[in-house]
């Protein structure tokens, strides 16, 4: 609704919304319209592959079995770059 009142792509109101995201402006929760348990899935996702050093879109798409959407997943991924998470073991 944003992207065409705005006149923008989709990708580009997803893009903004995960730099808010990364730069701890706004929760994940607050912007991916997702279901609790489908949001502790995928964020435990994002963080085991961050810590594996493979935080790449379609492995964890993959992993979720592509019930997560790209754009959604990506906003995901900035908040464990965020956190720095991506390269740490143990975590």
């Amino acid at each position: 609704a944003v992207a065409s009142k705005r006149g923008l792509k989709s990708t580009t109101v997803w893009e903004h919304l995960a730099q808010a995201v990364g730069h701890g402006l706004v929760q994940v929760e607050a912007v991916v319209d997702l279901p609790s348990e489908l949001v502790a899935r995928t964020r435990k996702v994002c963080h085991e592959h961050a810590t594996q050093g493979i935080l790449q879109v379609t492995p964890v798409h993959q992993a979720l079995e592509g019930e997560v959407d790209f754009e959604r997943l990506r906003v995901f991924m900035a908040e464990a770059k965020a956190a720095g998470l991506v390269g740490k073991t143990g975590t």
